[in-house]
């Protein structure tokens, strides 16, 4: 009789257990899209900097933290330059597309400076507000071209 007020001592409390471990998939919530739209033409405003402009459209969200940028290659003759930025303007979400750019450094380990011509570019966004509803989105990998 002992052990099975054990045995089924044990089994109730490994309960809680299982229904906690099973808590964070069943609470899944589908967060909402970031859509970002990528410029054809990104402005060479010097060899170590690009503004590349932007098209935004997010769900209503008062924007506290943002957590995405841009990546940016280039084929240039000492190999692929390289740099990474973040938007130049506060990112509004209301449900409409709002225009922005993304400035992007050259990183210092890159082999040379950005040129006019070709290159890719990726920009994402991680977007939350101060209670941590939060909501994301990328381009795809998109060839753009560079013009001072």
């Amino acid at each position: 009789m002992f052990r099975r007020f054990l045995r089924s001592l044990l089994v109730a409390s490994s309960l809680p257990v299982a229904v906690v471990a099973m808590t964070p998939m069943a609470a899944h919530a589908d967060t909402a899209m970031v859509t970002i739209t990528v410029g054809e033409t990104g402005k060479l405003l010097d060899p170590t900097l690009v503004r590349v402009p932007v098209t935004i459209t997010c769900a209503p969200l008062v924007v506290a933290t943002d957590q995405g940028g841009a990546n940016l290659k280039q084929a240039v003759p000492q190999g692929i330059a390289f740099g990474s930025g973040f938007e130049e303007h506060t990112i509004t979400c209301d449900g409409t597309s709002h225009p922005n750019s993304y400035l992007i450094w050259v990183n210092t380990a890159s082999p040379g400076g950005f040129q006019p011509g070709s290159a890719t570019v990726q920009v994402s966004a991680f977007l939350c507000s101060a209670t941590f509803t939060c909501q994301s989105g990328a381009s795809a990998i998109q060839v753009i071209r560079l013009r001072r």
